[in-house]
């Protein structure tokens, strides 16, 4: 999506979703199940997460348009 110009989404779907995952996931399901183990599942649950909703935007941006921008013209700028 950055090479469409639109680098904002990508980035705050990422950071949510692999920090708040992860700190959500240490706070409750490793808060009951310790082990070093279920520690590192974090890792891989956020990373899957992550690629289910970025994909997700991707195809409902794409379906919006994503990367269809007007075209400027010299003549446009000279209004």
């Amino acid at each position: 999506m950055r090479g469409y110009g639109e680098s904002l989404t990508p980035a705050l779907i990422a950071l949510v979703c692999i920090c708040g995952v992860r700190i959500v996931y240490i706070f409750t399901y490793f808060a009951s199940h310790r082990s070093f183990t279920t520690l590192m599942l974090a890792y891989p649950i956020s990373w899957i997460i992550t690629v289910i909703v970025i994909s997700a935007a991707y195809l409902i941006m794409r379906k919006n348009g994503l990367g269809y921008q007007q075209e400027t013209t010299l003549k446009d700028f000279k209004k």
